[in-house]
C-alpha cells in the first residue's frame, strides 16, 4: 500500500462563517485562502459545495457548505437537522491507481466516478459505513501565515466508534494493512474512558489505535449496550462503525478551552486546574462544534 497519512477530515457545515468561528476563533487555526479564497471558499472534494481548508500540521480540516440542498452534501446536512458533522476522512496515497487496484482485490468497492482533484471515494457499504476518500498525495505545504497562531500544533487522533473489534481489525489491518499500536491498546485492551466528559465517563470500551502518518486512528468498541458510545454506534454505525470525534493536540489545554468557550463552544465536563500535574483533557459538545464531538489534550509522550 502507498497510503501515507491522513490527507484531510471532511466536514459538512451549514455556513462557512460558522466554520471560521469554530476553527479560527475557537481553535486558533487559519483559513488557507490560497487554495480556498475568502469569503466564498473554493472547490472542495465534494460536488456542489463551497469549501474552506484549515491546515493542522500535515493535514487539514475541510469545511464544506452545500450549494444545492438536493446534492449528497445537502441531504447529509438535512439528515442532521442543519447541524452537519464529520462526513469523511481522506487518506493520502502516493500511488492511487495501485492502491485502488489492491483494495478492489481485497473486496472493497468504489463509488462511481472520480472526485475533485482525482480523488476516489470507497463505497461505505464495504468499509463498515465509514466514508473514506483516497486522495493523491501532493507536495503542497501551506505558507506559515495559513497555519494559525500555535494554539493547536497537530491532530492527536481521529476517533471512530465501532461495534466489533474483529470487524475493525479485519478492515484496518487485513484490508488497509495498518499496524495497531500495541502499547496504546492495539492488543484489544479494555479500559474505562476516565478522560471522557462527565456524561460519558463511565463508558466501558475497548480501544484499538492505528498510528497513521502524524496522527492516530482511534477506535472505541463499547463493551455494553447502554453507554454513550454504544448509543452512538446504534444510531450512526448500523453498518459497523461511524466517525466519532476529532482530537487536536495543544500545548495548553486550558488556553484552548478558554478560547473555545469565548467563541461560543460548549464545554463538556471539567478539566484539572492549571498547575495540576495530571494530563489535561477537554471536550466540546458537537452541537456547538459543527456537529462533531471535539476532544483536546496535551498527552506527554510515553503515557497510556
Amino acid at each position: 500500500m502507498a497510503l501515507t497519512r491522513v490527507h484531510h477530515v471532511g466536514q459538512i457545515v451549514g455556513d462557512l462563517q460558522d466554520a471560521i468561528k469554530v476553527y479560527v476563533d475557537g481553535f486558533g487555526l487559519a483559513v488557507d485562502s490560497h487554495r480556498t479564497p475568502l469569503p466564498l471558499g473554493g472547490v472542495g472534494h465534494l460536488d456542489d459545495v463551497s469549501s474552506l481548508q484549515f491546515p493542522v500540521a500535515e493535514m487539514y480540516l475541510e469545511a464544506s457548505a452545500p450549494r444545492d440542498p438536493q446534492s449528497a452534501a445537502g441531504r447529509y446536512l438535512a439528515e442532521r437537522n442543519g447541524v452537519g458533522g464529520m462526513h469523511h476522512v481522506a487518506f493520502a496515497s502516493t500511488d492511487l491507481m495501485t492502491d485502488v487496484s489492491a483494495l478492489r482485490s481485497k473486496g472493497l468497492r468504489f463509488l462511481d466516478g472520480p472526485a475533485k482533484g482525482g480523488s476516489v471515494f470507497i463505497d461505505p457499504e464495504t468499509t463498515l459505513g465509514l466514508l473514506i476518500e483516497l486522495a493523491p498525495s501532493d507536495d503542497y505545504f501551506p505558507h506559515p501565515i495559513y497555519r494559525g497562531d500555535g494554539t493547536v500544533t497537530g491532530m492527536a487522533h481521529i476517533g471512530v466508534a465501532a461495534r466489533s473489534e474483529k470487524e475493525i481489525r479485519d478492515l484496518f489491518t487485513g484490508v488497509f494493512g495498518f499496524r495497531p499500536e500495541e502499547r496504546m491498546g492495539g492488543s484489544g485492551g479494555t479500559r474505562r474512558e476516565d478522560r471522557a466528559p462527565r456524561e460519558e465517563a463511565d463508558d466501558d470500551v475497548s480501544i484499538v489505535e492505528y498510528p497513521f502518518g502524524g496522527t492516530v486512528i482511534e477506535i472505541s468498541i463499547p463493551n455494553d449496550d447502554v453507554s454513550g458510545t454504544a448509543r452512538f454506534v446504534a444510531q450512526r454505525g448500523q453498518l459497523g462503525a461511524a466517525w466519532h470525534h476529532i482530537c487536536p493536540f495543544t500545548p495548553d489545554v486550558h488556553t484552548f478551552m478558554d478560547r473555545g468557550r469565548a467563541a461560543g463552544l460548549r464545554q463538556l465536563g471539567t478539566i484539572p486546574p492549571r498547575g495540576d500535574p495530571a494530563m489535561a483533557v477537554g471536550w466540546f459538545h458537537p452541537r456547538s462544534a459543527l456537529g462533531t464531538l471535539v476532544e483536546v489534550w496535551n498527552r506527554p509522550p510515553n503515557t497510556p
